[in-house]
């Protein structure tokens, strides 16, 4: 089970305080290894599901 691929998901999370002192969080989807990758498609929802919190704008890749 440790070995299945969603075991090793990750996310860093971002928090930005904006200047009326609110909070936004933001989670940028990683696979754990020993050379982190950023984690996309299924994956990066996984993440997001989990965490209930929206992707980072950087991870987003427009074609």
């Amino acid at each position: 089970m440790q070995d299945d691929p969603w075991t090793r998901l990750s996310a860093i999370l971002r928090v930005v305080v904006t200047p009326d002192r609110r909070l936004r969080l933001s989670a940028i989807p990683v696979h754990v290894g020993p050379q982190p990758t950023l984690a996309t498609g299924a994956a990066a929802d996984s993440v997001r599901r989990r965490l209930r919190v929206r992707l980072s704008p950087t991870t987003v890749r427009k074609p």
